[in-house]
């Protein structure tokens, strides 16, 4: 879907099915470890597949791998900044000190 939309948004009038047939694909090779963040090999795969099966612009095609990357990036960046700034509230906060517990660990032993 993601895929689709970015096709929309550049101009490439596709059904959905056709993003079906070539999409997993494209996106089983890009989880090999071949080039760094994973770019270049969605492009030229995006670019071959519907430049052969739909006859789209290989421009048109290269800028949906682009926004592409750029949504997936910016979901990325969104999620690093929440946890680095995130803080939940402390569960000490929330919920009463055991005493009892505290109290056990000082207590000594009888001497004999």
């Amino acid at each position: 879907m993601l895929f689709y939309l970015a096709g929309v948004s550049v101009g490439i009038r596709l059904p959905l099915f056709s993003w079906f047939a070539f999409v997993p694909i494209g996106l089983a090779a890009n989880a090999l470890p071949l080039t760094i963040a994973r770019l270049g090999v969605r492009e030229y795969l995006l670019v071959l597949f519907l430049s052969v099966t739909a006859q789209v612009e290989s421009e048109r095609a290269l800028a949906a791998s682009f926004v592409v990357f750029a949504m997936i990036l910016s979901v990325a960046l969104l999620g690093g900044l929440l946890y680095i700034f995130y803080r939940p509230k402390s569960l000490a906060a929330t919920q009463p000190a055991n005493d009892a517990l505290s109290d056990s660990a000082t207590i000594s032993s009888p001497s004999v």
